[in-house]
This record gives C-alpha cells, sequence and structure tokens, in this order.
C-alpha cells in the first residue's frame, strides 16, 4: 500500500549558510554544491508522496547566489504553494 501524506515540505541546501553564528541550532554541515539539476530530480522524486507538495533550496539562511530569481521561479514551478 502506497502511504500519501497530507503535506510534505522538501529542503535541499543547494549552497550552505553564509553564516556561521552560534546560536544556530541546526549546526554547521559542510555547505552544499547542488545543481539545479540535482534539485529537479529530487524534487521528482519526492512528489508523488504527499498531496501538497513544496519544495526549498536552502533550510537555514538562504545564500543568495547570482540566479536567486531563477531559483525562485523554480520554487515556484516545483512547489504548489510557495511561502516566503
Amino acid at each position: 500500500m502506497e502511504v500519501k501524506l497530507k503535506k510534505l515540505t522538501l529542503c535541499l541546501d543547494m549552497f550552505g549558510c553564509p553564516n556561521r553564528c552560534r546560536h544556530c541550532w541546526v549546526g554547521h554541515p559542510p555547505n552544499g554544491h547542488m545543481t539545479v539539476t540535482d534539485l529537479t530530480e529530487i524534487a521528482a522524486q519526492f512528489r508523488p508522496y504527499a498531496s501538497e507538495f513544496e519544495v526549498f533550496d536552502w533550510y537555514r539562511e538562504p545564500d543568495f547566489k547570482d540566479n536567486y530569481k531563477e531559483l525562485w521561479e523554480l520554487r515556484k514551478q516545483l512547489s504548489d504553494e510557495v511561502m516566503l
């Protein structure tokens, strides 16, 4: 039997956090270096498991790269509802 969640939020850290704040509850994992293709393919793998699906390309403070507008548009395309 396949399980379908009501809502699933997928947070992938494509670039890592630009800060190293002491108060950060996430800690200091190494900065990621994912591609747009990585984000799209991973999102496609998770989408079938939820009625509502949302994708974030960061899970700490966003590290705005030169293509942040393109990433925002991609997030809107991959998500059913875009917050933030």
